[in-house]
Order: structure tokens, then sequence, then C-alpha cells
């Protein structure tokens, strides 16, 4: 599933680019850091109630599925202390469907019922390569990269807002590469 981008954080064989990475981690999570990560979860607990109630008051017959609106609210808690952006609009926004379709699928591809050459190894002798996960490891690259030129981009012009791989990113002693900025939050 990672191939292109790598380990994550907790699954990297212990190694120097799994120091570097939870070093990285370590200096964007210190207490400093996570006192201005606060506001985030006061502002996406806020627009997350608020479509929600003004949904419950529109929609005819107020029938919603409301786990749309803690999806969003998790991804965009991720988004915005991760990439320091967040995915306006409403339940049906583009990007927003395309991220939870994809991650829905890639925890499905790593879940233990579907994927046992990852824990029991000898079944890897004959594990075969499943282009479906391929694909949505593709689909994933795309939105990834997108969010770190984007974030790259508001720190060039000063319009960025704190977060983790901003921080990474913005310390002269960084000694992670951009490859392994990707698998920190994967």
């Amino acid at each position: 599933m990672s191939s292109s981008q790598g380990f994550t954080i907790g699954t990297s064989p212990w190694d120097e680019s799994c120091k570097r990475k939870r070093k990285a981690a370590a200096t964007a999570l210190n207490r400093s850091a996570v006192a201005a990560y606060l506001p985030v979860l006061d502002r996406e607990s806020m627009a997350s109630i608020r479509e929600l109630w003004d949904d419950v008051r529109t929609i005819p017959n107020g029938e919603i599925d409301p786990r749309i609106y803690f999806q969003r609210f998790s991804l965009n808690t991720g988004l915005s202390l991760n990439y320091g952006t967040r995915i306006d609009g409403t339940t049906e926004n583009g990007l927003l469907r395309e991220i939870l379709h994809v991650e829905k699928k890639i925890a499905a591809f790593r879940s233990t019922s579907n994927n046992w050459q990852d824990y029991v190894p000898v079944l890897r002798l004959w594990a075969t390569k499943n282009i479906e996960a391929e694909g949505y490891r593709i689909r994933r690259d795309r939105y990834l990269t997108r969010l770190l030129n984007t974030l790259k981009e508001n720190i060039e012009n000063g319009t960025d807002k704190p977060c983790i791989a901003g921080t990474v990113l913005r310390n002269p002693e960084n000694p992670v590469s951009e490859g392994e900025i990707y698998s920190e939050e994967s």
C-alpha cells in the first residue's frame, strides 16, 4: 500500500529514517506546539455541529445520516493539525468524498480479515499483488501531494496556519525528507 510513500511511523523498521521521523514528530508535538493546535478542535466541533443542525432543520423530514458529519469532523481535524487546511463546503464536497472513500478502502485492505499475509508471514510466499490496492495508493498519493504542495505555497506566502507538517518543514535542522513527511501522516 505504501510503496511510494514508505512505511508509516508505527510500522517502520527501526532504522535511521524512522529515528528522524520520530524526532521530527516529537518536535511538532511538544507541549507548546500542541497548545497551538487546540483551537482547531473548537473550530471543527462548532462547524460540524452547526452544519448538522442546519441540515436537520432544512432537509425534509429531518432524516439525515450523521456519520458523514462525524467523518468530516475527524478528517478536517486531521487535515488542520497535519497540513493547516480544511475542507470547506457541504458534506457533498468532492475532495471530502474522495478522501473518505479512499481511506475506507485502504483501511479494508489493511484489516486483519482481508490481509492475512501481513499477519502470517508464511503466506507471503504465495501473496499476489493487489491491483486494486495499488490504484487506491495512487489516488491517496495524489491528494497527499496536493495537500503538501498547498501547505508549501502557504508557507511561502506567509498564509500558513500552525500545523505538524509546517513545523517540520520550517525547522532549519529538519532531518526529514519530503517522502518521510508523507509517511508521518499515513
